[in-house]
């Protein structure tokens, strides 16, 4: 079988050279890729496959009950609880899979990624880019946060002054321009990765390159995202025809058949979980190697390299 070419991770490309090396180095280093996240996901995916089969099963049958709860207050609760708990676990898995990513490109970059780098070789270097991961998204997350604020406020200001109409039609706008305008900050972490920036200077940066080329950065994350989400699909179906299948037989079910239910609904969420983070690499490469893109053709990176190992020899 052919050996598959390494593309080097600092060189200019167009949006077909992204999206055809990063396919390429995905299949070259995908045993390295997929292995890993595997063995960091499966304790994890085991618990959020609990919080996800409770949640998804509550609002199941909220919709066929029609929301009659005896207790609707702890209906509530437990919906919120669950929900937190898997938006928790997942801001921390994202973080570690993007540490990974961000460990097996740096790695390639610097000649010591083989098809046999193991996850304990890499495991320190995973823990500190997981943890400026999470801080970028932070950091993110209250962009956004501020964001919305500042689009409730002018779209109530609005509303008061000009009628709900005005009001509606310019948090319509407002929302349509914090797509746009918060689009570039999702290029904020690979500063962190490649520049060894700070968060700040990361932000800055990300939003930067992020923004001069938005149509690029709109197209590789639309369609990595597309086929990212198409492969969560999959995972996804089990638990929903699974916990569908469990609520309908509600009332003619026995004790053991509710047993069998919950367990099958347990592992299905399992899978879905398992889903959600195994295609995560197919989003955060290609942006990694859009953004190093980026920055050979403004930064001349590889130039710089060269010149930089030239006069230490």
């Amino acid at each position: 079988m052919e050996e598959i070419s390494t593309p080097k991770l600092f060189r200019t490309r167009t949006f077909g050279e992204v999206l055809s090396d990063s396919i390429s180095f995905i299949q070259k280093y995908a045993k390295v890729i997929f292995k890993s996240i595997a063995l960091i996901i499966i304790p994890i995916c085991m618990i959020q496959g609990y919080f996800a089969n409770s949640y998804f099963g509550t609002v199941l049958s909220t919709s066929i009950t029609g929301g009659n709860y005896e207790d609707p207050t702890a209906m509530a609760y437990s919906l919120g609880f669950n929900l937190l708990a898997i938006y928790v676990l997942s801001i921390v898995t994202s973080s570690v899979i993007y540490g990974l990513c961000a460990t097996i490109m740096t790695w390639h970059h610097e000649g010591k990624l083989t098809k046999q780098t193991t996850l304990k070789e890499m495991k320190s270097d995973i823990i500190h880019y997981a943890i400026k991961t999470f801080q970028s998204f932070l950091s993110i997350g209250i962009c956004i946060i501020i964001g919305v604020m500042i689009l409730a406020i002018a779209g109530g200001i609005l509303g008061a002054i000009g009628g709900a109409v005005l009001g509606i039609i310019v948090v319509f706008l407002l929302v349509f321009a914090i797509l746009i305008f918060m689009l570039p900050l999702f290029l904020a972490p690979y500063p962190v990765y490649f520049k060894n920036y700070g968060i700040i200077n990361a932000l800055i940066e990300g939003y930067r390159y992020g923004f001069q080329h938005w149509g690029r950065t709109f197209g590789v994350s639309f369609l990595m995202g597309l086929l990212m989400s198409i492969g969560q699909g999959i995972f996804i179906v089990p638990l929903y025809i699974v916990l569908f299948i469990k609520l309908m037989l509600t009332t003619t079910s026995t004790a053991d058949s509710f047993f069998i239910g919950d367990i099958a609904g347990y592992i299905s969420g399992i899978l879905f979980a398992f889903g959600t983070y195994i295609f995560l690499p197919l989003i955060v490469i290609p942006m990694g190697f859009h953004y190093t893109s980026i920055v050979e053709e403004k930064e001349g990176v590889s130039l710089q390299e060269q010149i930089k190992n030239f006069e230490e020899l």
